[in-house]
């Protein structure tokens, strides 16, 4: 049974509306049902979004998990190469993230599927990923992204999970003799 409600939209909305219905070759009742099953389907709308955000600018890519594991097989046998020239990739990834709390990032981490993420309590962590290959790699990444964002960072490895630790970073004072004084 299909009942008639009426919504007011914005003027912008009802561009996007048409736009849409125009493209799919649909009526405005079927986008708007459609919309709002999709919505109500979404494990979680903030990943959604999230998704959405890391995609549409092309900087990340959708890959299978066992492709990655391979890659990341293949690049073991690289030796220390590849983890120096990754080195690079945290050190940008912390420029750009620069003001993201440690939090935000480790469930940026979660949202690319590289993890599971568990919060311990107050900056303790627990990220779960069973493939050895793929631990190595978040761990290396988390260790050093954090670190490059100004925090201290201890990471513990489990056989499938990687246990974190964030500290706060050192106090740094100008002592009388113009040096800096870490406590």
């Amino acid at each position: 049974m299909v009942r008639r409600i009426t919504v007011a939209i914005d003027e912008n909305t009802e561009k996007i509306l048409q736009k849409i219905s125009r493209e799919l070759e649909v009526s405005y009742g079927f986008l708007v049902r459609q919309a709002i099953k999709l919505l109500s389907e979404m494990p979680n709308p903030a990943l959604v979004k999230q998704w959405c955000s890391l995609l549409q600018k092309g900087e990340h890519v959708i890959v299978d998990l066992d492709h990655l594991c391979l890659l990341l097989q293949h690049v073991e046998k690289l030796g220390t190469r590849f983890y120096r020239e990754r080195r690079k990739v945290s050190e940008s990834h912390a420029r750009q993230l620069k003001g993201m709390e440690p939090l935000e990032y480790l469930k940026r981490l979660e949202a690319c599927n590289l993890c599971r993420l568990v919060v311990d309590g107050d900056n303790h962590y627990t990220l779960v990923q069973p493939s050895p290959v793929l631990r190595k790699f978040v761990r290396s990444i988390v260790e050093e992204t954090l670190q490059f964002m100004g925090c201290r960072v201890r990471v513990e490895e489990d056989v499938a999970k990687l246990r974190i630790e964030v500290r706060e970073p050192p106090a740094v004072e100008v002592g009388g003799n113009g040096r800096n004084i870490v406590s």
